[in-house]
């Protein structure tokens, strides 16, 4: 299960990080369909007064516009900052495996994917149904930018 294996990368990082290290990042692969991977950086930072790391976790896949950023700042022994965490992995591998589902049904010929479009085997491009921003901000989005 992705959201056990990205869990124990970051115990393993955490414990690096609170063992001296300032920054670490680590890359695991996640299969989205027949051969094809999505690489998954897991990077961590020291935020060294507070003992505090950031850490943050990035799929190109997840790439839309606006930016959608999953990080969360944590200290070990926090429960408050241990249940965001795992809210965060929680979000993070929810959103990458509901996304693998709908290739899966909807979209089985995709042979390659880029910043938040698909494109099937006739080369032709659809858009990744990503329901990070209501209409309503769209709109009012394209009111500020004219």
């Amino acid at each position: 299960m992705l959201y056990n294996r990205i869990r124990s990368v970051i115990n393993d990082i955490t414990e690096e990080m609170l063992a001296g290290k300032e920054e670490c990042y680590e890359i695991v692969s996640f299969n989205l369909i027949g051969d094809q991977n999505v690489p998954i950086t897991i990077e961590t930072k020291l935020l060294y007064p507070l003992r505090q790391i950031k850490i943050s976790l990035f799929c190109p896949f997840l790439l839309v516009d606006p930016e959608v950023e999953y990080e969360e700042i944590y200290q070990k022994g926090v429960e408050d900052d241990e249940l965001r965490l795992m809210k965060l992995i929680a979000k993070f591998t929810t959103t990458l495996e509901r996304l693998k589902a709908w290739i899966r049904d909807d979209c089985p010929d995709m042979i390659r994917w880029g910043e938040g479009v698909i494109f099937d085997k006739s080369g032709r491009a659809r858009r990744i149904p990503y329901p990070a921003v209501s209409q309503k901000s769209q709109k009012s989005r394209k009111k500020n930018i004219s």
